[in-house]
């Protein structure tokens, strides 16, 4: 019975540090933990962004199970600025968008697929003149700025001109 009693003493112990530990981190940084179920287990993933010691070095996202035991990780360039859960084909295996910025202040764009305990690139892009997402519309959209030219050719002006990518179910083609 000492045996059982202190066995459950210790599982207590173990959760509420687990617990205690996550705790810290939101207080650290809120906006850098997410909660979602990204692979429709019914079981909520903790997802959060480490910064790469450094300045702009980039970050780490990192996907645990409730018990704190990571399961996968990517690697982001540049500073972090937005994380996106999204679900490009409605099937309940979750991407996750991460928005960050260069240090030549370029905008970039990573998009992983989480399936099986992996994570997998489904789409990439930086970009000197501004990277737009709208993942609320049926079709995920991405609008990547480039140089314009102007009209006669000659040269090019401040003002981007816009490609726009669309999900075609299994990747992004341009639209």
């Amino acid at each position: 019975m000492i045996k059982r009693s202190l066995a459950i003493l210790f599982l207590l112990l173990a959760v509420f540090a687990a617990q205690d530990a996550e705790a810290k981190a939101v207080r650290k940084d809120p906006s850098k933990i997410f909660r979602s179920d990204l692979d429709g287990d019914a079981k909520i993933e903790i997802i959060r962004v480490e910064d790469i010691p450094g300045a702009g070095k980039g970050s780490k996202v990192i996907v645990s199970r409730r018990d704190h035991t990571d399961v996968a990780s990517f690697t982001v360039s540049g500073v972090f600025k937005k994380l996106e859960i999204i679900d490009l084909n409605v099937d309940d295996y979750k991407q996750i968008a991460v928005s960050s910025r260069g240090d030549d202040g370029s905008a970039n764009l990573v998009i992983y697929s989480f399936k099986n305990n992996e994570f997998s690139c489904v789409f990439s892009v930086g970009s000197k003149y501004g990277i737009d997402t709208d993942f609320n519309t049926a079709l995920g959209r991405v609008k990547i700025g480039k140089q314009r030219r102007v009209t006669d050719g000659s040269s090019y002006t401040d003002i981007p001109e816009w490609d726009v990518w669309v999900w075609s179910g299994d990747k992004f083609i341009r639209e």
